[in-house]
């Protein structure tokens, strides 16, 4: 997954989640809950693709 889909799901399950805290299908507690959750998940993916592109990096260098 690309920095540009990561952001792009985030955004998309923002705007959902704003929908449903303003139709009041969803309360402020289980919204803040969510938003934690998906920063949580985007963080890891985040983290996932920085290893990633380490071990591309280090595989070129070693490659030498």
């Amino acid at each position: 997954m690309t920095e540009d889909q990561i952001e792009r799901r985030v955004e998309r399950i923002m705007d959902t989640l704003d929908a449903r805290l303003m139709s009041g299908s969803l309360s402020q507690s289980d919204y803040d809950q969510e938003v934690k959750r998906l920063h949580d998940w985007a963080e890891e993916q985040y983290r996932i693709l920085k290893s990633l592109r380490k071990q591309d990096e280090f595989s070129q260098w070693a490659a030498l």
